[in-house]
Formats: structure tokens, C-alpha cells, sequence
């Protein structure tokens, strides 16, 4: 019954309903506060990984629908924050490697306020019950000191000391089969892009993330930690963003670039610089040159040359994007599941709080605000499956949906984006030279694989038209274009 579905080869927890932070910006906080069973969600978590149910779980689940955990190879933590629980993973991790015996691979972030012990403990209780070579990717999220006191509810040095501990303590640890990265990543919002305008902003404030990376990277001595000496800078995808938000940050990337470039030690180059590694990355830097990867896998010297080739081309243009899949970032370039405690599957951790729709009636909906007409939407066209309750025809008729949408779908977003872009445009809602239907095709191929995740990848709905408007709007008055100039003069060519 269940051989057309395709092979899992990741799981992704959601390992916890709540956060000890109320981050402005955050999706999942924003429908956290719209949810009423949130606490009863976050505390049947905590239970089905304290007695096994959640392990148990998957297990069934897989074997209903005949995928082996054998085949299991990479296991991601998720949900808000994953330290409040991650204590309970630590406890039962023999039992975990005893299911997924091939688990090699890990990652999550964490907003670093609490808990370092907990991350270290389970690095070491991982390497003591390995008997092969695994990888674990972890991700400390950092703003700078004003977004993280104003915007998160935050003290900085209290992360900075966190921080500081767990790479003192990892120091001290001799690992046999475990190598943990970790990298630093920073939000750049509505709010803070406002102020970062100034160029003195932007300059101490890059400045200030630089030190802060570098500091952390001097501090390991562990050959079996990698500490990134660089800090990423993802970008707030509010669905209300605006064209002067565009143009916004359009100018923090110019302002970035010359703070970057002033930034260098005297006489140094800046392309070798960058070959080293940006110090600071602005988003979507470090995507360019997997795509670029991409394009030269197909024998084109430029972007252009494959751009004659596939515009036309169905078949051309789905195998561009099928090759450049392993860009994505988010679920770490697998067919993963996303699964919380009872065996339901979520298609993106902004969804979790979408399962309980009980309390969705039409009072709830009385205030038509942005996010109240994008929960409506979300209650209306989204789906979720259960592996172990649901029908055979339920589960065979949406599981792409939830494993494969968002690395076999590129094409699919490309021609939304286009569509898209064009309406744009003609509203003079992005920048005007996107009159040229040559650069709406080749900006519209970018932004896919670029915003590709399973978020936007269900930009059909409603709801998330109006949210993936804001994203283009960002991006397509200037932001985009100062990334590929720039891009461009760091490779000494014109490549996009």
C-alpha cells in the first residue's frame, strides 16, 4: 500500500512547544500567543520523551508506512527551543541510537540564555554511546547588543558568559567520534535595519558581531569542535514589508559593504578576504555560490548562457533545479520528516500550532489583523497527517506534502515567483527596471532556490501570498541587486 511513498532518509523533533524568549520578530512566538493549548502541547512533549512515547512514535510510524530506521541518518531538533528539553533527550540517547543505529548527523539552534550544560552533556553522552564518526551543527542565535536587549527581551553578556562556558568545558573533553560545529546567527529586522541606516550603526555594529565571533573562535583549542569565525545574517520575512523597507535594506547592504571593505586589514584584497571567509555574511551570500556550483556543473560559463537554455526548456529548467537542491539549507538537504510527540507530521515548525484547531471559531477571527487573516487561511488550506491514526488514502494522498515539497518543488516556486513578481511590478511595488522580463525570469530563478523552504513552498494559499509579497518586496527594491554586484566583484566577474 505504502510503496509509492519515497524514502526518508532525516527526521526532524520538534522538541519543545515553548521558549524563554518572546523574540518580536518570531513566527512561532506570534502563533504561540494566538494558541491556548500551547502549555498542555509543551507539557505531553516533556512526557513523551521522559516514558519513551516519543521515540516509540516514530518507530511505529515508519514501520506503517515501511521505512526502516535503519535508513535514518540524520536527526534535527526543533520546535522553539530546543535546551528546555533537550535534557530528556540526553537521558535516553542509548535507546535513540539503538533505534537509529546509522544517526550521523545533527543540528539545531538555540537562543543561548540558559542551559550550556545541557548542550555539553549531550555531546558527550552522544561520543560515549557512538561507534561512529557523527556531526553535530549548532547554531547560536545572537543580534548584536541592541536587537537582543530590545527585540528579545535579552541580556547579551548573559549569552556571551553561556557561550564562554560551554566552549571552556568542550575544551577539556576528548572526543572519539564526535565533531560539533558551531556558527553564530543574527537577525536582521524591520526594527534594527531602521536603525542601522546610520553608517556609524552599521559600522559598530559589524564591527561589534566580528569581535564577538572572533572572540569565540580564539577560545577553542578542541580539534574536535569547529568554532565558525563568522557571524550569518538572516533577514526578518514580515508579511507586511514594505517598498521603503526594500530600500532599506537595499542601503544596509551597501553600508555593510563598505564597512566590511573598511573593515579589511590595510593592504589586503578584498576577494581574498572573502575567500577566507566573510566575517559577516549578509543572506544570500553564502547561497550564490552553490548556485553558481550548480551552473558550472552543467558545462555554462555564466548564468546567462543557462538562463537561454532553460527559460524555454521544461525539462531543462526542472533538472537545473533539482541539481542546485542541495543549496538548501533548511533540513540539512534530506527528505525529512518533521514530527512532534504523537506521530503528526507538521510541514514547517511555523505550523505547529496549527494542529490544534479546535479553538479556531469565527469569535476568534472577529479582529481582522495580518496574523488573524493568516491563521484563518492557515486553518483552511493547510494539512497534517498522523502516521499512526490516520487512513492509508490520508497519509499516501498528502505525505509529499511533508517530506519531499520543499527539495522537489523548486520549479514550482519559480513559476509562483514569476507570476508573482510580474503583479508586483506592474502595482510599482518593487523597483521599476523590473520592466526587463529578462530580469524578472532570472531574479524569479534566484529567489527560488534563494527563499526556497517549505514555508514559502505553499505560497498557494492565501496567507502566504500576502506574507511571500513582503519577502519579494525586500528583496526585489535594490537589496537583491547590491548582493549580486557585489557577489560579482568578489568573483572578478559578472556571474549572476
Amino acid at each position: 500500500m505504502f510503496e509509492m511513498i519515497k524514502p526518508v532518509n532525516g527526521l526532524s523533533l520538534i522538541m519543545s512547544y515553548g521558549c524563554n524568549l518572546d523574540c518580536q520578530y518570531c513566527r512561532i512566538a506570534q502563533g504561540r500567543h494566538d494558541n491556548i493549548n500551547s502549555a498542555n502541547l509543551q507539557q505531553k512533549t516533556i512526557q513523551a520523551l521522559s516514558d519513551g512515547t516519543f521515540l516509540n512514535n516514530i518507530q511505529k510510524g515508519l514501520y506503517r508506512i515501511k521505512q526502516s530506521p535503519h535508513q535514518i541518518d540524520t536527526i534535527s531538533l526543533w520546535g522553539q527551543e530546543p535546551t528546555l528539553t533537550l535534557h530528556l533527550l540526553t537521558e535516553h540517547i542509548q535507546d535513540w541510537l539503538t533505534v537509529f543505529p546509522n544517526w550521523s548527523s545533527c543540528s539545531f539552534s538555540t537562543n543561548m540564555v540558559a542551559y550550556p550544560e545541557r548542550i555539553y552533556d549531550f555531546c558527550c553522552a552522544l561520543d560515549q554511546h557512538l561507534n561512529h564518526p557523527f556531526y553535530i551543527d549548532i547554531q547560536l542565535s545572537y543580534d548584536g547588543e541592541y536587537s537582543t536587549s530590545q527585540l528579545r527581551g535579552a541580556e547579551g553578556n548573559v549569552i556571551f558568559k553561556n557561550a564562554e562556558i560551554l566552549i571552556k568545558k568542550l575544551n577539556n573533553y576528548h572526543f572519539q567520534n564526535l565533531t560539533a560545529s558551531f556558527h553564530f546567527h543574527a537577525v536582521l529586522s524591520l526594527d534594527l535595519m531602521q536603525k542601522l541606516q546610520d553608517p556609524n550603526e552599521m559600522f559598530q555594529y559589524e564591527k561589534s558581531l566580528i569581535e564577538w565571533t572572533n572572540y569565540f573562535a580564539s577560545l577553542n583549542y578542541n580539534n574536535s569542535i569547529i568554532v565558525e569565525p563568522e557571524m550569518d545574517i538572516g533577514l526578518e520575512n514580515p508579511v507586511d514589508a514594505s517598498c521603503f523597507d526594500g530600500i532599506n535594506l537595499a542601503n544596509c547592504c551597501y553600508l555593510s559593504d563598505r564597512v566590511l571593505s573598511s573593515l579589511l586589514p590595510k593592504g589586503e584584497d578584498r576577494k581574498v578576504y572573502y575567500s577566507l571567509g566573510e566575517r559577516v555574511r549578509l543572506s544570500p551570500f553564502h547561497m550564490l555560490d552553490a548556485i553558481r556550483g550548480s551552473i558550472e556543473e552543467f558545462g555554462y560559463q555564466n548564468f546567462d548562457e543557462l538562463l537561454n537554455r532553460i527559460t524555454d526548456d521544461t525539462i531543462a529548467r526542472k533538472e537545473f533545479f533539482k541539481r542546485v537542491n542541495p543549496a538548501l539549507w533548511c533540513g540539512n538537504g534530506v527528505g525529512e520528516l518533521k514530527i512532534r510527540y504523537d506521530g503528526t507530521l507538521v510541514n514547517c515548525q511555523n505550523h505547529m500550532y496549527d494542529l490544534d484547531l479546535s479553538e479556531f471559531t469565527p469569535e476568534f477571527f472577529k479582529t481582522k489583523t495580518l496574523i488573524n487573516y493568516e491563521k484563518q487561511n492557515l486553518v483552511k488550506h493547510h494539512y497534517f497527517i498522523n502516521l499512526l491514526t490516520d487512513s492509508n488514502e490520508q497519509i499516501i494522498k498528502y505525505f509529499d506534502l511533508f517530506n519531499t515539497m520543499k527539495f522537489e518543488s523548486l520549479e514550482f516556486i519559480f513559476r509562483n515567483t514569476l507570476t508573482l513578481l510580474s503583479a508586483l511590478w506592474q502595482c510599482q511595488q518593487i523597483d521599476p527596471s523590473y520592466e526587463d522580463i529578462r530580469k524578472r525570469v532570472k531574479h524569479s530563478i534566484l529567489l527560488a532556490v534563494i527563499g526556497c523552504c517549505s514555508y514559502n513552498n505553499q505560497i498557494t494559499t492565501a496567507s502566504l501570498y500576502v506574507r511571500h509579497t513582503g519577502y519579494l518586496r525586500m528583496y526585489c527594491n535594490g537589496f537583491l541587486e547590491q548582493c549580486l554586484n557585489a557577489y560579482n566583484n568578489m568573483m572578478g566577474k559578472e556571474v549572476f
